[in-house]
Order: C-alpha cells, then structure tokens, then sequence
C-alpha cells in the first residue's frame, strides 16, 4: 500500500476537528487514535485539512508588511 495513503481522508479530518475544538493537544489526540504525536501535528498543520492553518499564514504574509 502506498505509504501517502495509509490512513483515510475521514480519520484526518476527524482528528484535526477535534484538535480545531480546543479541548485535546496533539499528545492526546496521538494516545486516542493510537497514532504517533507528529502524525496528529503535521495533520494539524496541513492547510489542505485545516483550511485555518492557511488563513492564518496567509494573515501572517499581511501582518510583516511595513507601512512608512
């Protein structure tokens, strides 16, 4: 099986909901879907399944600009 396509589309999203409700860390979400700590952070953290992470990096981008 390809390695990309280990785990479906519907337990990534599932675990980045949780994470976006606040109540659970990557740590617990790791020990609750029995999947490593940095499988949860980098689901997490990818802005194609938390399209929040993109918003934020995109405000970010904004934020550095210098006005003179």
């Amino acid at each position: 099986m390809d390695k990309r396509n280990k785990y479906s589309l519907e337990l990534k999203m599932q675990v980045v909901e949780k994470y976006k409700q606040g109540e659970y860390g990557y740590k617990k979400l790791a020990r609750e879907f029995n999947l490593s700590r940095d499988t949860v952070r980098a689901w997490c953290l990818n802005p194609k399944l938390n399209p929040a992470i993109a918003t934020e990096k995109k405000n970010d981008t904004n934020d550095n600009t210098t006005t003179d």
